[in-house]
């Protein structure tokens, strides 16, 4: 018999992250706790509170290492299905289908455990429910869905739920966003830049400035220049050479440290640096007098093997020194590695001390009061 219900979800995050993914569930709900772990990267977790509690929660304070969920509100076994055929849907699943809503576009996103799951059938199940939905003359969206009819098949129970891309935390499956290699990219890099810029709200203005750090061989270089910015280019290294003689880039052959640019001359500062998080964000702090009054950043922590969340967290609040922290998340193109958004924060330079500021400004002594203001209240799960 299926089961339904709204106390569960699978919960994915990268596999080495997925300890860190179930505590800022339980940050939100308590009560939460692992049922059983699906594959590498996929969790399925009980929820006392239930998804809506949890969803609302998410949506004032996105998580960083969870990367996605979704709410399973039927559990089917999946030998009665497979007995019937792929075609011939369970009756609990038809009427999950009949409470989308019409006009709205809908996907079906599919996914198997990586032991034990029948993958072809997997398949040809999600082809049939799709054409169910296709019946109702629902429009299709892999790209830009307003409902998801999300599927994971484990070795002998299917999983379904029904939500939001919002509710999900991406409109992709599994939170899986990928993109075709082009003719022209210079790195896989480019990719993590990419998805910064659909998950991040950037406003990058037409023919702006940008000051890329670590810049070779170029990669975002050339995603900026695809976006109409002129480029400088700050690496000691050379660059790719489709970018050494556009008149767009400017390369400062050197170390960033030594980088001296006119202050308020750009609009946006990129750090993709492999260095230990707290140096990258030092030095993205000395560079902030570059920005002009609404610049925007975006950095990259390289985290070590260990202990992701507080070299995370010092960074960040290192960060917030002297920028707003508009984003913290890793994205599926990230590896050991989280993305922060950043915009200018307008107020005096930040001083390494722990109690410098200016003149007659009352001092700064805690994550919270150099947060106030800045769009989060904490980091999730560390508070």
């Amino acid at each position: 018999m299926s089961q339904e219900t709204a106390d569960r979800i699978v919960a994915t995050s990268q596999e080495t992250a997925d300890v860190i993914a179930l505590n800022e569930i339980q940050k939100r709900d308590p009560g939460a706790r692992l049922l059983k772990t699906l594959d590498a990267t996929a969790q399925l977790v009980s929820l006392p509170g239930g998804f809506s509690a949890l969803s609302a929660a998410f949506s004032g304070q996105p998580p960083i290492f969870l990367r996605h969920l979704f709410p399973v509100r039927l559990s089917l076994p999946l030998d009665q299905w497979q007995e019937s055929g792929p075609a011939a849907l369970p009756p609990a699943l038809h009427a999950l289908t009949q409470k989308m809503t019409d006009g709205v576009p809908a996907s079906v996103q599919m996914r198997c455990s990586s032991e034990g799951a029948d993958r072809d059938f997997a398949a040809s199940a999600a082809h049939a429910v799709m054409d169910r939905i296709g019946g109702r003359g629902l429009p299709y969206s892999k790209r830009a869905p307003g409902q998801i009819l999300s599927l994971y098949f484990d070795r002998d129970t299917v999983y379904a739920g029904l939500s939001s891309p919002a509710e999900n935390l991406s409109a992709y499956n599994g939170g899986q966003r990928m993109f075709r290699r082009e003719d022209g990219m210079i790195s896989r890099a480019e990719f993590k830049l990419l998805e910064a810029l659909e998950v991040f709200p950037f406003i990058l203005p037409q023919e702006g400035t940008a000051l890329d750090l670590g810049a070779a061989p170029g990669g975002w270089t050339r995603i900026l220049l695809e976006r109409g910015m002129t480029v400088t280019a700050v690496d000691p290294a050379r660059l790719h050479p489709s970018l050494e003689n556009d008149p767009r880039v400017i390369h400062f052959q050197g170390v960033s440290q030594k980088y001296n640019g006119r202050p308020g001359s750009m609009d946006l500062l990129v750090n993709d640096m492999r260095m230990e998080p707290g140096d990258s964000a030092r030095i993205l702090l000395e560079m902030r007098s570059l920005l002009r009054p609404a610049g925007q950043a975006v950095i990259t922590l390289k985290l070590a093997k260990k202990q992701w969340y507080k070299q995370t967290m010092k960074a960040v609040e290192l960060l917030s020194r002297g920028y707003e922290i508009a984003g913290v998340r890793q994205l599926f193109n990230n590896r050991s590695e989280v993305t922060v958004f950043l915009k200018n924060r307008l107020c005096p330079p930040f001083s390494y001390g722990p109690s410098q500021t200016a003149a007659g400004s009352p001092a700064v002594s805690s994550f919270e009061e150099m947060t106030k203001g800045s769009g989060i209240k904490s980091l999730p799960f560390f508070s």
